[in-house]
């Protein structure tokens, strides 16, 4: 009998796999980004490469995003709030933003963000906001 709990797990896989396809085609993007940007720099740019990208069949999990991409974004969305926030909080945003992260990770990430970070500061226990010091 089908019941409305094999219902929800079906939907579950579902948004795994179509997350598990957006990080894989972010990091297509991204990395032909970093190539174009390496052909400016060397002054290539009339030369020509096959924008198809290339299949890979051995990744199995989502990709995970690199502490680069995070962390702007996390700086970004700090600084763009009016309110400070908590961990679940950046989380929820990474993900409304389909950036796949490790959630303990997160919290180290933030920690070491605070530490290196002037503007980002932590007003009350586990809560994260952006400051403007003033010079």
């Amino acid at each position: 009998m089908y019941t409305e709990r094999d219902a929800l797990k079906q939907r579950m896989e579902q948004i795994y796999e179509e997350r598990k396809a957006s990080a894989e085609e972010f990091n297509v993007i991204y990395n032909r980004l970093r190539e174009l940007d390496a052909m400016e720099e060397t002054g290539d740019s009339d030369s020509y490469i096959e924008t198809t990208p290339k299949p890979t069949n051995e990744q199995q999990r989502p990709i995970r995003a690199k502490r680069d991409i995070i962390e702007p974004f996390i700086v970004k969305t700090l600084k763009n709030s009016t309110l400070s926030l908590n961990a679940k909080e950046i989380g929820a945003e990474l993900e409304r933003n389909n950036i796949v992260y490790n959630e303990s990770s997160l919290y180290v990430m933030l920690n070491k963000i605070v530490e290196e970070n002037k503007h980002i500061t932590k007003p009350y226990r586990g809560r994260y906001a952006y400051e403007a010091l003033e010079d």
